[in-house]
């Protein structure tokens, strides 16, 4: 097993040899094991060990396994208390919640100590109840692959997490802790049914071997391993591919081309809308039923969301876009042609054909204007206000900014954020629902006049105050 854990450390792990690494300890006979044979091969090695207190005596008991070890064998354990109970409380998945604790704990340890490399002692059943854990989830082929043998500890932690043991076996662990004569501790949580995990290494495993044999656990690992090798020659880059047709995401604009989704087949579609909000919305649980809610939105209306944790993705004419919640204006730019229509977060804008100039334009509604046609370059372009954008209002002297003509307007600060403006090449010609450029007004010599209209989404607006959805206003 020696040669076999420095041959997989090394090849699987890309860890060189005497490297100074951190263990995490628990005290049971894989984490122990895993620390005597790193420390017979010569690593540089600290340990780990996490105190949840749920067990009383027996958890002192653990904590103090691993601290005689490594004063034996002349190796640093740190030891942290977490309350675990309050953990239970709390967590909806205890055994998550205190994976994700301890490896947090781990990170930091090792940048203290300035190791780069954490390892813990999963081993090939670990991996045989992982695959068949995510499979009977239905899970794609990410889970399919089970656990690699090294990634980051945490998203982006330089730290890397290595599993020196994924290819031994628990039985062939135990043979060598009891050959070597290392101690270990068995935790009675172990055979709490409760736990899935326990059921399935208990009941459900047992089960599989005697009808399929003793193998059958290693099959399994092999099976992933072999599913991770075709991920990595295949699967990743046809997903790179999709996603570079179809993902917009830099720091002003996060969005999903409508065109490129639906070339795509249906299982790469859901695919890159997962990958999205792996990426916007990592709070979002990564599900089928979650890639179906906005991958919905392809067959709405445009001006249609999905909601999800952290922002939405709203449907726009060409594009499925992400917009934060914390930046509500983050959509793109938008054509607007003459008889042409955008849906923005805020409404829908309209511009008319060029007809002749109304009588009597002035309606008094900041909702709808006319403006010269001849004093605009259609197409005209619509996007969100940003900081600095000035108007030279229709009947004023001089310019003004655009956020003081919104504070004016009574324009509450949910909305303000994604209050759209209307340019004419450069300049800002309108700003919806608020003020008109004087530039563009209509005027004695004007022969052809277009209409912009604004309909505004109800409660967008708190004042309904000198706020409608009809009337043309010069």
């Amino acid at each position: 097993m020696l040669e076999r854990v420095a041959d997989y450390i090394a090849t699987e792990g890309g860890v060189p040899p005497e490297s100074a690494l951190l263990v995490g300890v628990s005290g049971g006979v894989d984490s122990m094991t895993l620390l005597d044979l790193l420390r017979r091969l010569g690593y540089g090695v600290q340990a780990a060990h996490v105190n949840y207190g749920l067990r009383g005596d027996a958890s002192d008991a653990d904590e103090a396994l691993v601290r005689a070890y490594g004063e034996r064998h002349g190796i640093p354990v740190h030891v942290l208390a977490v309350d675990g109970r309050a953990m239970q409380a709390s967590a909806g998945s205890f055994q998550e919640a205190a994976r994700q604790a301890r490896y947090a704990i781990f990170d930091t340890i090792a940048r203290q100590e300035g190791l780069a490399v954490v390892t813990v002692a999963h081993h090939a059943d670990d991996q045989a109840e992982t695959v068949l854990m995510h499979l009977f989830r239905g899970a794609g082929i990410e889970g399919l692959c089970g656990m690699p043998p090294a990634r980051p500890l945490l998203p982006g932690s330089a730290v890397r997490l290595v599993r020196p043991m994924l290819g031994e076996s628990r039985r062939d662990i135990e043979a060598y802790a009891a050959a070597n004569e290392v101690p270990w501790r068995t935790d009675a949580s172990n055979s709490d049914a409760t736990y899935r995990r326990n059921a399935l290494r208990n009941d459900i495993l047992p089960a599989i071997e005697a009808a399929f044999g003793s193998g059958v656990t290693a099959h399994i690992a092999s099976a992933a391993e072999r599913v991770r090798a075709y991920r990595a020659a295949s699967f990743e880059p046809a997903l790179a591919g999709y996603l570079a047709g179809a993902l917009v995401d830099d720091r002003d604009e996060r969005w999903l081309r409508e065109e490129a989704l639906r070339a795509m087949p249906a299982v790469w579609r859901r695919r890159v809308v997962l990958e999205a909000l792996a990426r916007w919305s990592p709070a979002t649980p990564r599900t089928a039923a979650s890639a179906a809610r906005v991958l919905a939105l392809l067959e709405a209306q445009t001006g249609r969301r999905a909601v999800v944790l952290g922002g939405a993705f709203w449907r726009e004419r060409d594009a499925l876009v992400f917009v934060h919640a914390e930046a509500p204006g983050a959509y793109p730019e938008q054509a607007l042609a003459a008889g042409g229509t955008v849906e923005l977060p805020a409404g829908r804008i309209e511009l008319s054909l060029p007809v002749a100039p109304p009588a009597r334009p002035n309606t008094g509604s900041p909702n709808a204007v006319w403006l010269d046609a001849s004093r605009v370059s259609v197409p005209l372009t619509v996007r969100a206000w940003r900081a600095g954008d000035r108007l030279h209002p229709f009947g004023m002297t001089h310019s003004r900014n655009v956020s003081d003509l919104l504070t004016d307007a009574r324009v509450p600060s949910h909305s303000r954020a994604a209050w759209p403006v209307v340019l004419s090449g450069a300049t800002i010609v309108w700003v919806p629902g608020v003020r008109l450029a004087e530039a563009v007004r209509i005027g004695a010599g004007t022969k052809q006049a277009l209409a912009l209209t604004f309909h505004v989404i109800p409660n967008v607006m708190r004042d309904p105050v000198g706020w409608q959805d009809d009337g043309i206003t010069s």
